[in-house]
């Protein structure tokens, strides 16, 4: 057993002291994922000091346990040192051929994954929806019914499609289910009432989303755009003296049109190595009449919330 320890010592110092050399053959790496935090210490839980996205080359000083020390160049801030974990990038081979540096997100921003004209995320959304009707004929409805025609809630979901126009505009596409319609209760011959009109659509918006400068790991948005739906269900629920009665609506259209109004945001987690969830909040205003009869005037219009997340 002895005479195997000082050959074992010998070992282990040819490769404690060959260990820098080792660094110094393989002393950049390149991020592997859409984007990864910088940080000031090899901690999660430490303070992000910038983002860098797919591509960026950084210059290895060196690792402390998962985490590698690095440095590389913005365009923006000069040099930025920092940790990042080891499962983000890829370590290259100093022939490789280097890249342009890319830009720190804090200042320029989330916008291009990848560049002008590219992908620049895939996801999916669910949310809440709060869906009611105007128009000269629901005024009228309700000065008939002496009651409010009020928002009825339903959910959302669906999936969404981003591709870059530049650093800061991107176009949106959606497949989404919506539930629109609306509610109303009242008192009509001394019994209490209930109706609820019930109105499904598959919806694809068209939207232009300008994203507002990042910072750390926030990126707010606004948005605009026109929709297009097609109706999957058209009835009206009652609920009258505890009898239910159920029956699909006539005269109704079965497509349907309108604007676009929104916010998003997106963020990561700490414990998200790829990809970001995005919050969305919009305003639809239908343009079109849903009703086929000639001057009838009956429109939708739908706040919703949701919460995706984005690959």
């Amino acid at each position: 057993m002895k005479k195997g320890v000082f050959p074992a010592l010998v070992i282990l110092s040819i490769l404690i002291l060959s260990f820098p050399l080792l660094l110094q053959a393989q002393d950049k790496a390149v991020v592997r994922v859409d984007r990864a935090n910088i940080r000031e210490k090899p901690d999660l839980q430490s303070p992000v000091v910038t983002v860098v996205t797919r591509g960026t080359i950084l210059e290895m000083l060196g690792q402390e346990g998962e985490w590698y020390r690095i440095s590389f160049t913005s365009r923006d801030k000069g040099v930025i040192k920092g940790y990042i974990h080891r499962n983000l990038v890829e370590i290259i081979k100093e022939e490789r051929e280097p890249q342009p540096p890319a830009r720190s997100e804090e200042k320029v921003g989330r916008p291009s994954r990848s560049g002008r004209g590219k992908l620049r995320a895939i996801g999916f959304k669910l949310g809440w929806s709060g869906a009611s009707l105007y128009g000269a004929n629901v005024a009228e409805f309700e000065e008939y019914l002496e009651e409010e025609i009020k928002t009825k809630s339903g959910f959302n979901f669906g999936a969404l499609i981003i591709v870059n126009l530049n650093s800061f505009l991107a176009l949106q596409s959606e497949l989404d289910f919506v539930e629109k319609g609306a509610k109303t209760q009242g008192e009509a011959a001394g019994e209490a009432y209930k109706a609820w009109i019930n109105l499904n659509y598959l919806e694809i918006p068209a939207i232009l989303r300008f994203y507002l400068p990042a910072q750390n790991n926030l990126h707010f948005s606004l948005y605009t755009g026109t929709y297009v739906s097609l109706k999957t269900k058209g009835m009206v629920k009652a609920e009258v003296a505890g009898i239910k009665v159920e029956s699909d609506i006539e005269n109704l259209k079965s497509t349907d049109a309108g604007l676009i109004f929104g916010a998003g945001l997106d963020f990561s987690l700490p414990f998200l190595k790829a990809g970001q969830f995005c919050l969305d909040l919009r305003y639809s205003l239908g343009l079109t009449s849903i009703s086929t009869e000639v001057g009838v005037e009956t429109k939708n219009k739908v706040f919703s919330l949701s919460l995706g997340y984005l690959f």
